[in-house]
């Protein structure tokens, strides 16, 4: 690229440089068009850019990060850690449930927090159908799950699609406010609960 007086950007100080202009001929040009000293100033700035740029490394092929490739294997199955991690997710939803419980019978007076509850029952519901990978049945590791579960898969994912609902109802008369009606609808989401668990769970 060149710039006014049609000196070079990439200058040189070795005065038989072929191609790039040299400092001094880069000063006699600009001294033509805007007077000696602002020509010298200009060149000497435009010449240590050039240096600069010039001996900047580039980043090596080799030691460039690549993101991951799509489609990539993911990792290997651990069954033993699946099920102890549904069994958690489990226990959090029935957390949730007991905590309703007791304000259902009167024994907290923390209706004010059933939102929440019944908020973190709804999120965590469609989830489960999706933690009963195959290979994490009772033939495989030690589990609560009955070998129902994955013999019998459409009924388990219509179980799972039932609590969904009700969940979801659950929410909804929870933020309404209208507490008689969430006890009628609490009771509905237990008894999607107990059903589910008759079926697949092996009893403890």
């Amino acid at each position: 690229m060149r710039f006014p007086g049609g000196c070079h950007v990439a200058l040189s100080t070795d005065p038989t440089a072929k191609g790039d202009q040299t400092q001094e001929d880069c000063v006699n040009r600009w001294t033509k068009t805007i007077g000696t000293g602002l020509a010298l100033g200009l060149c000497m700035l435009l010449g240590a850019s050039s240096h600069v740029a010039a001996e900047t490394p580039k980043a090596s092929p080799a030691t460039t990060a690549s993101p991951a490739k799509a489609g990539a294997t993911p990792p290997a199955l651990k069954p033993a850690a699946v099920v102890k991690y549904r069994e958690n997710v489990m226990k959090v939803m029935a957390n949730h449930m007991s905590a309703i419980s007791a304000v259902v019978k009167g024994d907290v007076p923390y209706s004010d927090q059933l939102v929440l509850h019944a908020a973190g029952i709804q999120a965590l519901s469609p989830t489960l159908v999706h933690l009963f990978p195959a290979g994490t049945g009772p033939d495989k590791v030690k589990s609560e799950s009955k070998a129902a579960v994955w013999k019998d898969w459409d009924t388990f994912k219509a179980s799972s699609t039932r609590m969904n609902t009700e969940s979801d109802k659950l929410l909804q008369v929870a933020k309404a406010g209208d507490l008689a009606a969430f006890n009628v609808q609490f009771a509905a989401v237990g008894k999607a609960c107990a059903n589910c668990h008759d079926t697949f769970r092996i009893k403890d």
